[in-house]
């Protein structure tokens, strides 16, 4: 079939699934799964499809984010929200994966060891999964074990071909890593987020490699109770800027970036690496208007510094360090 047409025929339908059974206080329910748990008959899903139209016509990522993913080099760290595109028979569908990377994106022995947890929701129930025995290999392949809490089992594997795009399929959990062995496709990549669920990204890294860790946090009642109020002063700072409204409590303009995050978060694992995104996603939010961007850039290292200089700056991103007061700040910003 001309792979022009097998993208935009309308073959595929969202997320037929499978239908099984079970026993449910000695009566037999039925209820939708959304995976096959057998092998195809049909060859469509052997139909080869170009990247860019898996990312086209089976997901609703935005065309510059779809861009970023095809222009990558190498492989993404498995960490962050991810997104699966599964393909079988006439049949397709969508989850999001959360994963977290063991080795924290450093490929030990050549290899980084992942896990992770699966959301989807089909007929209006939850189906969710776990990620176990999750590897990525310097070649490219990659592979990860899949167990639903309805009981199937299933291992995805496969290569990395195009940017940060994963291919490959999903077979019976044992079973062989071969073609004849396929279940259905599978494609992986990083997800999208939106700008609330990028703060909650930046927040949650913020607060991991900012804040002391509790055994060491002042120990003198007073000065802890300072400490504690920079640190919930930088956390409501960083919550805000994802809010669709400003501190005031009134809607933002419409200048704003409100839509959804062209920047990656499965990286962050380190100070400098985290205060980087930080800016850029400040400006991606911020940045149709030089001075809101200066303003809230300001805002968010004063906080951060506030909160540094209790453990003598040594948490400090490397830019800060430098500085010797909140007026140095606003001066440097003030030129940028």
């Amino acid at each position: 079939m001309d792979e022009k047409i097998f993208g935009e025929s309308g073959v595929f339908t969202r997320f037929l699934g499978t239908e099984l059974e079970k026993e449910v206080d000695g009566h037999t329910v039925k209820y939708k799964f959304p995976l096959p748990v057998e092998k195809t008959q049909n060859s469509l899903q052997r139909q080869i499809l170009p990247p860019d139209m898996v990312l086209r016509d089976f997901s609703n990522l935005t065309i510059a984010f779809q861009e970023k993913i095809l222009g990558q080099k190498g492989i993404p760290v498995m960490n962050g929200k991810f997104l699966a595109i599964f393909m079988w028979d006439s049949n397709w569908g969508t989850m999001q994966i959360d994963l977290s990377s063991i080795t924290k994106g450093s490929r030990i022995e050549q290899k980084e060891a992942f896990v992770g947890r699966g959301f989807e929701v089909l007929d209006g129930s939850d189906i969710q999964s776990t990620v176990t025995n999750g590897q990525v290999f310097a070649d490219g392949t990659w592979r990860m074990d899949v167990s639903f809490l309805t009981g199937q089992n299933f291992s995805y594997w496969g290569k990395a071909k195009t940017g940060w795009l994963l291919e490959g399929c999903f077979t019976c959990l044992g079973c062989a890593f071969t073609a004849s062995q396929c279940l259905g496709r599978v494609f992986l990549m990083p997800d999208q987020l939106s700008m609330e669920q990028a703060t909650g990204s930046l927040v949650s890294s913020a607060l991991q490699k900012i804040a002391l860790p509790e055994n060491e946090e002042p120990k003198d009642e007073k000065t802890l109770k300072k400490y504690r109020k920079h640190l919930m002063k930088l956390e409501k700072t960083l919550n805000q800027m994802g809010s669709k409204t400003n501190p005031k409590g009134s809607s933002r303009s419409k200048k704003f970036n409100a839509g959804v995050s062209d920047l990656f978060f499965n990286e962050d694992f380190d100070i400098e690496t985290f205060y980087e995104k930080l800016k850029m996603f400040i400006n991606e939010r911020f940045g149709a208007k030089e001075r809101h961007f200066k303003r809230q850039w300001t805002k968010v290292m004063m906080k951060i510094m506030a909160v540094c200089e209790f453990d003598d700056k040594s948490r400090c991103p490397e830019e800060l360090r430098k500085f010797e007061s909140k007026d140095q700040i606003r001066l440097m910003t003030a030129r940028l």
